[in-house]
Order: structure tokens, then C-alpha cells, then sequence
């Protein structure tokens, strides 16, 4: 896992409310959305951030690519 700054933080946190929107459309499970969540957390401190030039558009596109995943439990 690649050592995250503060702003890497703020970026994720700033992100949160509309990914769990997000993948709670897509889901209509709470849970699970928390689930997605928690994945894209993962998914965005393992990034190569710095080479993201939009990170909160980065950041909406891994709810989709990460649900069917999630909801086919």
C-alpha cells in the first residue's frame, strides 16, 4: 500500500458521500454500498495517485467496475 497524504485523505473523504450514493443505486443495499466503499478506499490507497490527472472522476469510476462483485453474493 502506497503511503497516502493528507491530501489523498481529503480527496477520498470529499468522495465518500456520492460513491456510497453511487454504489447504493446500483445496489440498493446499504451494506453493500458500505462494502463498495470500503473496496474503493482500498482500490484508491493502493493507486498510483499521483499519475491521476482527475482523481475524484478516477474515484467515481471504481463503484461500477467493483459491484457486480459485490452483489452477485
Amino acid at each position: 500500500m502506497a503511503d497516502m497524504t493528507r491530501d489523498d485523505l481529503a480527496t477520498f473523504g470529499a468522495a465518500r458521500p456520492g460513491l456510497a450514493g453511487l454504489a447504493y443505486r446500483i445496489l440498493c443495499s446499504r451494506a453493500d454500498a458500505e462494502d463498495v466503499v470500503q473496496d474503493c478506499f482500498l482500490k484508491w490507497s493502493e493507486a498510483d495517485r499521483g499519475a491521476i490527472d482527475r482523481p475524484a472522476a478516477r474515484l467515481q469510476d471504481i463503484p461500477p467496475s467493483i459491484t457486480p462483485s459485490i452483489g452477485g453474493r
